[in-house]
């Protein structure tokens, strides 16, 4: 509720410049983060509650129905956490965030591969989520919407199961955003679905303006 709130005024801010819709964005994050913790922090049944927040923030200048010309969209990726965004097509999967984990710290520090994280015992421990710690620190950035490639939203009920090959395939064999986000899930229940698995799949299109 709190991000549908902040996120219907950041299209106030996209006159401005790059860097104060990114410093914007971020600002309202820890706000919805000191939100969640204060909340659990004045009740005994929500202590100890946080969660994962990883979206993205799209906008056009134009009009869908005569066409946008492709100059005109800006993109942003928010996160908190270890879900993930990133872009996905039949032949390569691109991260567009960082796990904020206690494996991601071992694998950038050379103690494990990023194969030997799947089955790390504290794979589970995550080192910032919204309304865990007093204050988080959201990664925000501007990025290029991909469009040779579906842009994917995912919790990590479904990169905890399904390997990049995988993902890369069934991205490969799919028709369209749906039929992709459909193969995901499935894909992650039938590899046992030991947590909840949230997909979101963007498609991008390109308009042309109308002669």
């Amino acid at each position: 509720e709190l991000l549908r709130f902040y996120s219907g005024l950041w299209p106030l801010a996209r006159s401005s410049r790059e860097s104060s819709i990114i410093s914007h964005i971020a600002r309202h994050l820890k706000a919805i983060s000191e939100e969640i913790y204060e909340s659990a922090a004045a009740s005994v049944e929500q202590a100890g509650m946080g969660t994962t927040l990883t979206g993205v923030f799209m906008g056009y200048h134009g009009d869908l129905e005569s066409g946008v010309p492709l100059v005109s969209l800006d993109s942003y990726v928010f996160h908190v956490g270890d879900s993930r965004a990133f872009a996905l097509n039949g032949s390569e999967l691109r991260p567009l965030t960082r796990d904020h984990s206690h494996v991601q710290q071992l694998i950038e520090s050379g103690s494990i591969t990023e194969e030997e994280a799947y089955d790390h015992p504290q794979r589970p421990v995550i080192t910032q989520g919204m309304g865990i710690l007093p204050e988080v620190k959201p990664d925000v950035a501007a990025f290029r919407l991909p469009l040779d490639a579906y842009t994917v939203i995912c919790s990590d009920g479904l990169t905890d199961l399904v390997r990049k090959p995988r993902l890369t395939e069934l991205a490969g064999e799919a028709e369209s955003a749906d039929a992709l986000a459909d193969a995901l899930v499935r894909e992650a229940l039938a590899e046992g679905g030991k947590d909840n698995v949230t997909v979101i799949v963007l498609e991008p299109r390109v308009f042309l303006a109308s002669e």
